[in-house]
């Protein structure tokens, strides 16, 4: 069971070679990252994108390509003040979720 540990958004890109979706989960930092995320628990539905596009409402925060892997987070969820930012590239793909994405102070 591993967890991956985000601080900031200016960390660079992280390389996940074998994130598992049954045992792996990604922390975010509230403080370091902003966009209203709620800490002490997982993001909601609402806040994540699985597909290959950008953000494209205000309550988007996350983006997640499955083509790719690669992992941005958006602080505004509509790239009108804030780009998306890569944080990460799962290698291998997985079929994350909501729920891999757990919110810290």
């Amino acid at each position: 069971t591993d967890i991956f540990v985000f601080n900031t958004t200016n960390e660079g890109i992280d390389e996940i070679t074998d994130f598992s979706v049954t045992d792996d989960t990604i922390h975010v930092s509230a403080a370091g990252f902003g966009g209203g995320l709620t800490v002490g628990s997982t993001i909601s539905e609402d806040q994540i994108l699985i597909g290959s596009s950008s953000a494209d409402n205000s309550t988007q925060r996350f983006i997640y390509n499955t083509n790719t892997g690669a992992l941005f987070f958006d602080a505004d969820g509509n790239q009108a003040g804030f780009g998306a930012i890569q944080i990460a590239r799962l290698s291998n793909e997985p079929t994350i979720s909501a729920s891999d994405i757990f919110v810290t102070v």
